[in-house]
C-alpha cells in the first residue's frame, strides 16, 4: 500500500504569502485547489522536486489570489444560518413562518400560514430541535418535490422516458444533481425553503439534463422551451442563497 504524506508549507509570490497543505501521493500531475475557506491544497507525486512544486504555485499566484477573494466574498454574502429556536423566523416555500416546538411523544409537524410547529420529545434540547427541523425538511421535500417532479415530467417526455428515481439530501453547494445514465435525480432538501417557482426551476433544470448532460447552449435552449424565464429564476435562486441550519 502506497503511503500518503502531508505537510504545511509557506512561500511568497508577488508579495502574496501563500500557506499551503502539500500532500505527497500517487498522482500524475501537480494539482492545486483553493478550498471554500480560502486555504490552499496541493498534491504531487513523491518524486516531484519541491522546487518544481513551488515554481508551479508561484505561477498560479494570481489564480490563488483571485480564488481566495471570490471565496471571501461568498462567505461574506452567505445567508445567515437558520436559528433553530422558539419563535425564530423560517422561510418555508419562500414565506416566513414563526418556528415553534411542542412537546410530544411522537414526531410530527403542523405547517400553517404563519407558523411551523414541530412536535418533539424535548423542546428545550437544541440537538433534538435541529434533528426535528431536518426531519421536517426531509419529509416535506419527499412529499412536495416528488409531486412537483411528476407534474413537470410531461414537459420533457420522452427524455426522460419515465419518472426518475428521486433522492433527497442536505447539500451545501448544489440545489440538484442529475445522473442521466442511472436515471437518478438528487434534490436538496432545502428546496422546501425557497419559493415554489424556484424549486420548479431546479427540477426542470435537472430533468433537462437527461437530454443534455452538460450546460451547453443547447442545454439552455432546451430548458427555455419549457421554462422561458429559466435564466431569471436561476438569478433569483442565486440571490436567495442556501441558508445552513445553525
Amino acid at each position: 500500500m502506497k503511503k500518503t504524506f502531508t505537510e504545511t508549507r509557506e512561500l511568497t509570490a508577488n508579495g502574496l504569502c501563500i500557506s499551503y497543505l502539500l500532500t505527497r501521493k500517487a498522482v500524475k500531475n501537480i494539482n492545486l485547489r483553493v478550498r471554500a475557506d480560502g486555504s490552499v491544497a496541493v498534491s504531487a507525486a513523491p518524486r516531484v522536486p519541491l522546487s518544481a512544486i513551488e515554481d508551479f504555485i508561484r505561477r498560479e499566484a494570481a489564480f490563488i489570489r483571485a480564488a481566495q477573494e471570490r471565496q471571501q466574498k461568498r462567505r461574506e454574502e452567505a445567508p445567515a444560518p437558520i436559528p433553530v429556536a422558539e419563535g425564530a423566523l423560517l422561510p418555508v416555500y419562500g414565506t416566513a413562518r414563526r418556528l415553534h416546538f411542542e412537546k410530544s411523544s411522537r414526531f410530527g409537524y403542523r405547517l400553517e400560514a404563519e407558523n411551523l410547529t414541530l412536535l418533539v420529545s424535548e423542546p428545550e434540547s437544541p440537538d433534538i430541535r435541529r434533528a426535528a427541523l431536518r426531519r421536517f425538511l426531509a419529509e416535506e421535500a419527499e412529499r412536495v418535490l416528488t409531486t412537483r417532479t411528476a407534474a413537470l415530467l410531461p414537459l420533457f417526455l420522452p427524455c426522460p422516458a419515465k419518472m426518475p428515481l428521486l433522492k433527497f439530501r442536505e447539500m451545501t453547494a448544489k440545489w440538484g444533481i442529475c445522473r442521466p445514465k442511472s436515471g437518478v435525480v438528487t434534490l436538496n432538501k432545502a428546496l422546501v425553503l425557497v419559493p415554489p417557482p424556484l424549486a420548479d426551476y431546479v427540477i426542470c433544470h435537472e430533468l433537462a439534463h437527461f437530454k443534455h448532460p452538460d450546460h451547453s447552449p443547447a442545454f439552455w435552449a432546451h430548458l427555455a422551451t419549457v421554462m422561458p424565464d429559466c435564466r431569471a429564476r436561476k438569478k433569483a435562486l442565486d440571490t436567495f442563497g442556501m441558508p445552513p441550519i445553525e
